[in-house]
């Protein structure tokens, strides 16, 4: 992986609570610091890599980072930057204020859909 335009300096973010277990280690949310344009700090979802990954694991982790790069769609998590320098590496991704979607459509669905389950 090489450091490009996405790059954040480590400084710039602060880990603030645990969200849950990703499929390469915790989430956190946390803030931010000029990441996003006309914002001096922003809410954000921090994914990290296990500090017991494999290297394979660790660049899939970053694959995954540089496949989003690409995406530029509102129905979409939005990538915002990548702290690839040091140790852990963050992937600094949109916060989905609502949580993740399966969990939000399961909060949705009318209750008396459940007693027939």
């Amino acid at each position: 992986y090489v450091p490009d335009e996405w790059e954040v300096a480590r400084e710039k973010i602060v880990l603030n609570r645990e969200l849950g277990q990703g499929s390469f280690g915790m989430v956190y949310e946390g803030l931010a610091k000029g990441v996003v344009k006309d914002e001096s700090e922003t809410r954000v979802a921090i994914k990290t890599v296990n500090e017991s990954a494999s290297m394979r694991e660790r660049i899939e982790f970053l694959n995954e980072a540089s496949v989003m790069k690409e995406f530029n769609c509102h129905h979409v998590v939005r990538l915002l930057g990548v702290v690839s320098q040091g140790q852990p590496t963050l992937v600094i991704m949109e916060l989905m204020t609502k949580g993740d979607l399966k969990s939000y459509l399961r909060s949705m669905r009318p209750k008396d859909v459940l007693k027939h389950l």
